[in-house]
């Protein structure tokens, strides 16, 4: 699936972060980045989202570092876009965390909500088309089947 935009900027995101990490610099910052793990479900959008809230303040602390590169390759508008766009899943991995048992009249409704968040509109982005129609096609696997 054509993913090249989104998966371009977490790749530079993923490498600050990592590399921050790595060198104790975060501590300049007023919290902590979190890296990427393949083991939380939700680990990109955190990651995202908190290199979004410190964004204007990596620069600083960047500054002499090869990483700089990096950051500016990462285009503001789209890491807002995609962290908007993230927003629900987000919502519904928590609504979904709360109970231990699940029903369907829940889930249903959640499914609906992520499916109408791929719909492509005329102002999206190349990069947030391409990101909707990956996650769009995350649908029609075996995600929900148990429930539907």
């Amino acid at each position: 699936m054509d993913c090249d935009i989104a998966q371009n900027l977490f790749s530079q995101v993923k490498e600050i972060v990592s590399n921050m990490r790595r060198k104790h610099q975060q501590q300049n910052l007023s919290r902590k980045l979190q890296t990427y793990s393949e083991t939380r479900f939700n680990g990109a959008f955190i990651t995202l989202n908190i290199f979004k809230e410190l964004y204007l303040e990596l620069p600083s602390v960047l500054i002499n570092s090869k990483y700089i590169e990096n950051y500016n390759l990462v285009e503001k508008d789209l890491l807002d876009e995609i962290c908007e766009l993230l927003v629900p899943y987000q919502e519904v991995i928590d609504a979904l965390s709360e109970d231990q048992r699940l029903s369907i009249h829940r889930v249903i409704p959640l499914r609906q909500c992520l499916i109408r968040k791929c719909s492509i509109d005329s102002d999206d982005s190349i990069g947030i088309v391409q990101l909707k129609r990956f996650l769009g096609k995350i649908k029609s696997r075996k995600v929900f089947s148990i429930y539907s």
